[in-house]
């Protein structure tokens, strides 16, 4: 071969591996982003497919937890009814909201809009709020039970509990309040022990002194007697700290499900977060 003709050869060769090299990066550039796209849809994909999971469970935790709303709210009118929610205390041991944060893992709730992400996970912390305070709410129904009933018996026959000791004062007469060592019924009734004591026995120290009831004269004397205290008077004077721990904590439950609409205060209920979570799930992955 010529010169000319062998140089022509070369030139092809040359030309041949430029192009070799150059369809090889292209192939690397494109297997790159096909395997980025690939990976994206997969993670695109997993995003969708838990916003469906997750606006199922958070449906069926709000079932839960309007159940649990009607429970306290029934409990509540019982309260008021002067009748110890025994039915109630029951139910609260069924219902468990069946939402927390273990069901945000494995979601792809990392490519959810962030105000999302954040009320999943205000909701996660509501329902595991609601449990406790419901757990909270048995757990001092069952203690106080009984003391609870006597105060709740007591609002349609009513007892006497004090009495107070009428005796001479720095400066003339004063009444000194004393518990009796037994209640007893306002009302007379039929039986020996439904009628006022005409005595009572407290402590003096280490001795045991009789006390006679007042019922004309004087009230000071030499020797002290009792009188009687209405005890419709007694929870403006010594209200019954069970009732009020019970109507706090029935209130704290309210919040927590249906939120706190004072102005300038207001916070969304768990309820009310989960029924606005399961619409904004639902249009995950749709256009637009």
């Amino acid at each position: 071969m010529s010169e000319e003709v062998i140089q022509a050869h070369k030139g092809v060769k040359k030309r041949g591996m430029v192009i070799a090299a150059a369809t090889a990066a292209i192939g690397m550039v494109l297997g790159f982003g096909v395997g980025t796209l690939y990976q994206n849809n997969q993670g695109a994909q997993l995003a969708v497919r838990g916003a469906e999971q997750l606006a199922k469970q958070i449906d069926d935790s709000n079932i839960q937890i309007g159940q649990l709303s009607e429970v306290l709210q029934s409990a509540s009118s019982k309260l008021g009814d002067g009748k110890f929610p025994d039915e109630e205390l029951k139910k609260l041991g069924e219902i468990n909201v069946p939402f927390d944060g273990n069901n945000l893992v494995g979601r792809g709730i990392g490519r959810l809009k962030p105000a999302t992400v954040t009320m999943l996970i205000e909701y996660a912390n509501g329902a595991a709020k609601a449990n406790a305070q419901k757990d909270r709410i048995r757990s001092l129904l069952s203690h106080v039970r009984k003391p609870l009933e006597t105060i709740l018996d007591e609002q349609e026959n009513p007892r006497v509990h004090w009495g107070v000791v009428v005796q001479g004062g720095p400066q003339g007469p004063w009444a000194s309040m004393q518990p009796l060592p037994k209640a007893f019924p306002v009302k007379k009734g039929k039986k020996k022990e439904e009628e006022w004591p005409d005595d009572i026995e407290v402590k003096d120290g280490d001795k045991k002194v009789k006390i006679t009831r007042y019922t004309k004269g004087d009230p000071v004397g030499s020797d002290p007697e009792f009188i009687p205290v209405n005890p419709g008077t007694e929870g403006a004077v010594c209200p019954s700290d069970t009732v009020t721990k019970v109507r706090r904590e029935l209130n704290d439950m309210r919040e927590i499900l249906e939120g706190v609409e004072i102005p300038g205060q207001e916070v969304a209920g768990v309820r009310f977060l989960g029924e606005q979570l399961i619409e904004v799930l639902k249009r995950v992955g749709t256009p637009g």
